[in-house]
């Protein structure tokens, strides 16, 4: 299990896509964050897809996020979030 932490530079991310959406969104927005969650915090390496520099990107229904794993500290930590353009 990690200890998952989103930084404030990815809440404010979040705050913004949060305001620029509607209802219906925010409600996808909000489910697809309690599962992206939950999977981060149970076993982050089989979130997304890796990049450089131990940097991950993750998919959760319209946001994607950019997280670091440190395998050592047992962190997670959600740096960046925004709208998918799909």
């Amino acid at each position: 299990m990690f200890t998952l932490v989103w930084t404030e530079h990815a809440l404010d991310d979040l705050a913004d896509v949060w305001v620029s959406v509607d209802v219906p969104t925010r409600d996808r927005i909000e489910a697809a964050i309690r599962r992206l969650n939950a999977e981060l915090q149970d076993n982050p390496y089989l979130v997304g897809e890796s990049r450089v520099d131990n940097r991950r990107i993750g998919f959760a229904g319209p946001l994607v996020v950019m997280f670091r794993i440190d395998e050592v500290a047992g962190v997670v930590r959600v740096n960046h979030t925004w709208m998918s353009r799909r």
